[in-house]
């Protein structure tokens, strides 16, 4: 035998781990893994994603005159402490030349300090400005700082005092705009700090009052019906959709330590209160990762839909995995090349790269939406993972709402996984994306301040649709003709009401009906609910005289060809079909919601009950308990932690102590 040959007798067999989703847990899962120095002589890292994008519902990609097409709205809060501090990590590994676009994380992160609530008074809904003073720690310090001393003395006290006298001074207030916030804010804030103390929840830890609801936990604690109702309340409520069914005609439910944990985290933040993306997310962070991780050594097998994972006799690990080849390559050996890049920008198309694929001129033809299960497109192929063979333990990092269809041999199994899915159910979501030809302040929906991110942002406007956020810094990254260059940009996203079983996967048309739907109630709402958002975009104003409340439709820029688009179709409501529209109804697309008593339910990383399987995703337990980035980036560490030991346990931040496992 020579040399070489002991030597490789003698080498360690790798792990083969493979990593199931295209999202932030799925990426941040193999962030942390390959952050270890001896990773590469450990591991063999795979991850497997269907279509030809990462991203998850934070994925975006370019449309017509290179526009950024969105899932919804997505920003950071100051309060993400194991998301900006990996992004951190990210960008310094990245290491980008100065004059690039979005050369550091801090070019990529931009600080906002203003947020716009909307409070209902007397009956009609006015605007609550609110300005929140940013302070000097990095937001990728890692540091946890709350800024409402909850334990002091001297607060407890104040906060029965407040309550002792709270009916005469709501009467006192509320007649003045100022005096009434200050009451309702100062309200809600006593509220926790007497529920803190009356419960000992910095002590026995804030899991306890998981089965209670929100509004039941504040009134409870004293907090005035006034204060329960009003949006400093309920903006947690709406930025996480908490309604049951998506139905916003319904009162919200959330368990009362989601919404505490949510609430207490934010007011901790570093920097400032929330950070605006520099371009889109599929550029500011999921590019990023990817370059990183491929740089790194990680594969990435694109194409990948994962359609079952099945159990060995035992029923104690998975044996296999069961996954849908979408397309094939050309080049199987040099892998899928998935980024497009503008104006040096590194990001995501909105098609896949058709000329790297087998089936490239078919897909093209066809237009078939790789990311739907609902595509008619089927797969040119099967594969099946071996344990043994292709994979030795499995993180899977795909959407609560697909377990049901992936995972129905993990579920017969194990009654948490039925537990778990029964207990947090996940609602659909819409959004739209319109481009103005009047600039947000020539409409009345500016801000005024000399910071260009502290534009309009709001989670409290009407339902359905009550996230409302001007984006228009974004168009300096889009392409549009000389002649029809838009002004501003505009975000809406919301609920979507869902009251009926989705039908079959075979049913084709399904996507086109909702997106049909979310054309109507985009239409319905802009022509119901514009005045007091933007009070100079309504047909009154713009070309009077006409309705004070409907948006004028000729504000849009469309930029259709007339030839192919008659003037017929590119009038009135008609213009909203040149804008970008989506309805977010795919099962790795829906959200998860928290409601009273899902948080003992949910899985922990460490604990899917299978010898092999890690979990990650925003749907186990991860502190945050709570469908956002920072729950989901967090359960990447927790899943590496479970793997490998790493991140050390004092490394992921503020992880309830009392959830670790016990050593």
């Amino acid at each position: 035998m020579s040399t070489a040959d002991t030597a490789g007798a003698n080498t360690p067999r790798r792990e083969k781990i493979v990593i199931l989703g295209g999202g932030l847990a799925a990426l941040s899962t193999a962030f942390e893994l390959t952050s270890q120095p001896d990773w590469q002589q450990r591991y063999e890292i795979t991850l497997h994603t269907l279509g030809w994008r990462l991203g998850g519902k934070c994925a975006s990609s370019r449309g017509p005159n290179d526009r950024i097409e969105e899932h919804g709205i997505h920003l950071f809060m100051g309060s993400y402490f194991n998301a900006m501090r990996q992004l951190k990590s990210v960008y310094d590994e990245l290491g980008r030349k100065p004059s690039a676009p979005l050369s550091s994380f801090e070019t990529a992160f931009h600080p906002v300090q203003r947020v716009m609530l909307w409070e209902w008074w007397r009956g009609a809904l006015r605007r609550w400005p609110l300005h929140v003073p940013a302070n000097k720690r990095s937001p990728a310090c890692g540091e946890v700082k709350p800024r409402i001393p909850y334990a002091s003395p001297l607060m407890r006290v104040i906060a029965q005092i407040f309550k002792v006298v709270q009916t005469p001074l709501w009467w006192i207030s509320r007649p003045l705009t100022l005096t009434r916030r200050m009451f309702l804010t100062f309200d809600f804030a006593a509220t926790l700090v007497r529920g803190l103390a009356a419960d000992d929840l910095l002590r026995r830890g804030l899991d306890v009052v998981d089965d209670e609801n929100w509004s039941d936990w504040l009134k409870r604690h004293g907090a005035h019906p006034a204060t329960v109702s009003s949006p400093i309340a309920r903006n947690t409520i709406n930025i996480a959709y908490q309604y049951p069914d998506g139905d916003a005609s319904v009162a919200p439910t959330i368990s009362a330590t989601s919404f505490l944990r949510w609430n207490l985290q934010s007011l901790a933040f570093n920097g400032a209160f929330i950070y605006a993306f520099g371009a889109g997310s599929g550029e500011t962070f999921v590019a990023p990762y990817y370059e990183v991780l491929k740089r790194r050594g990680v594969r990435f097998e694109f194409f990948n839909k994962v359609t079952n994972l099945r159990l060995d006799a035992s029923g104690q690990r998975v044996a296999a995995i069961d996954i849908d080849i979408q397309a094939e390559l050309k080049d199987p050996a040099r892998g899928y090349d998935p980024l497009i890049e503008i104006d040096g920008l590194p990001g995501w198309p909105l098609q896949p790269h058709y000329e790297q694929l087998v089936q490239g001129e078919a897909l093209a033809r066809g237009d078939y939406n790789l990311e739907s299960w609902w595509t008619p497109w089927q797969p040119v192929a099967k594969r099946t993972l071996e344990v043994g063979r292709d994979f030795d333990r499995v993180v899977f990092a795909i959407s609560l709402g697909a377990v049901p269809h992936i995972c129905p041999e993990l579920m017969a199994a194990r009654e948490p996984w039925r537990n778990m899915v029964k207990a947090m159910p996940t609602v659909l979501t819409q959004a739209a994306q319109l481009w103005f030809k009047k600039s947000s302040e020539e409409m009345g929906g500016a801000v005024r301040s000399s910071n260009p991110y502290n534009s309009l942002l709001t989670a409290t406007y009407y339902t359905p649709i009550n996230g409302v956020a001007d984006l228009s810094h974004l168009l300096k990254w889009e392409k549009w003709p000389a002649d029809q260059q838009p002004k501003s940009l505009w975000y809406f996203c919301g609920m979507m009401s869902e009251h009926r079983p989705q039908p079959a996967f075979t049913d084709h048309d399904y996507p086109q009906r909702m997106l049909d739907r979310v054309r109507y109630q985009v239409v319905q709402y802009l022509e119901a609910c514009t005045g007091p958002l933007l009070p100079k975009a309504t047909s009154d104003a713009y070309l009077p005289p006409g309705d004070p409340v409907s948006l004028d439709f000729s504000l849009l820029v469309d930029t259709r060809d007339p030839t192919t688009t008659p003037e017929s179709l590119r009038t009135g409501e008609m213009r909203i079909d040149s804008q970008f529209l989506r309805a977010n109804i795919d099962p790795t697309e829906r959200y998860v919601t928290s409601p009273p008593g899902s948080g003992k339910h949910r899985l922990k990383a460490w604990d899917s009950g299978f010898d092999n399987v890690v979990a990650a995703g925003d749907w186990i337990y991860t502190g945050v308990n709570f469908g956002c980035a920072e729950g989901t980036i967090t359960s990447g560490l927790l899943a590496s932690h479970a793997l490998s030991g790493y991140p050390r346990r004092e490394d992921v931040i503020n992880f309830p102590p009392e959830a670790w496992p016990k050593a």
